[in-house]
């Protein structure tokens, strides 16, 4: 799909997938570009406020804090757990030319339906402050169409949310 210019983040990733794509029209490189869908996992805490939603909800519910949530939390996304994205990157080492592939479960979860998931794996019961969003280029919906990563990947994310979230908490 081509994407319609809405954030930096999306525009960043767009040219290095065509400069990928360009490498392997003039060079012959071997360029897979994998999209991933909010991955989270285990040893997130060195990237602080940059980690996935999952976990920082978590350590905000460990210490007994309501998790914040920006907008009413009705916002989704597809969360991908990281061993099922190690699995991605492994089966993608076979592709040869040039080819991008989404990485998602192709099953997304509302802000509010994750904090309900995380309550009830962690024994607890809190819940989310909410702050307005501030940002008019802010992304409302994720959801990877993980069809061609099916057929051309061999890939299928083994993990579902409650997996993952099982597996943060240690349970």
């Amino acid at each position: 799909m081509f994407p319609k210019v809405t954030e930096y983040y999306t525009e960043a990733r767009y040219a290095v997938e065509r400069l990928a794509e360009l490498y392997n029209k003039l060079y012959g490189v071997n360029a897979i570009c994998l999209r991933l869908f909010s991955v989270y996992g285990p040893h997130e805490e060195q990237k602080k406020q940059y980690a996935n939603l999952v976990s920082q909800f978590m350590w905000s519910m460990k210490k007994g804090e309501a998790p914040l949530i920006f907008g009413d939390g009705k916002q989704t996304r597809d969360f991908t757990y990281v061993d099922d994205v190690v699995d991605a990157f492994v089966k993608a080492t076979g592709i040869h030319g040039f080819d991008v592939f989404n990485v998602g479960t192709g099953k997304s979860y509302t802000l509010n339906e994750l904090i309900d998931k995380l309550n009830a794996h962690m024994g607890k019961d809190i819940r989310p402050a909410y702050k307005p969003i501030d940002a008019s280029n802010y992304v409302m919906h994720t959801l990877a169409d993980t069809k061609k990563s099916t057929e051309k990947l061999g890939f299928t994310a083994k993990y579902a949310l409650d997996d993952g979230i099982a597996k943060l908490v240690g349970k």
